[in-house]
């Protein structure tokens, strides 16, 4: 039997479409040639496999990903909203002192 991809991501029609809009902005548009491939290979993948559904009253798509494809499309997507969004605190450093934190409760 086959066996699916791990991770599986369901999707509204328009979130979809919206989707597959950035993504195709990123393949055409992107500086860097690595992300632009990345782009255009997760369309294809996306338009290729993805599957329609119709559950109670709506339609949504159902994308199937392995961890590698699902990474590469949050960070097209974060590449995207580069242009929109800009972060306004250090959340990193947040984190970092939390773990930080964390490895010290653990060693006591």
């Amino acid at each position: 039997m086959a066996q699916y991809p791990p991770i599986r991501f369901i999707i509204d029609m328009m979130g979809f479409d919206l989707l597959i809009t950035i993504l195709n902005e990123q393949a055409k548009d992107n500086p860097y040639e690595a992300f632009r491939k990345m782009a255009e290979a997760l369309i294809a993948k996306f338009m290729t496999y993805g599957k329609i559904e119709i559950r109670q009253d709506s339609t949504v798509v159902d994308l199937r990903m392995y961890p590698r494809e699902a990474e590469n499309t949050i960070w097209l997507l974060l590449a995207a909203l580069c242009s929109y969004v800009e972060a306004e605190e250090e959340y990193s450093q947040e984190l970092k002192v939390k773990i930080i934190q964390n490895l010290d409760e653990g060693m006591k």
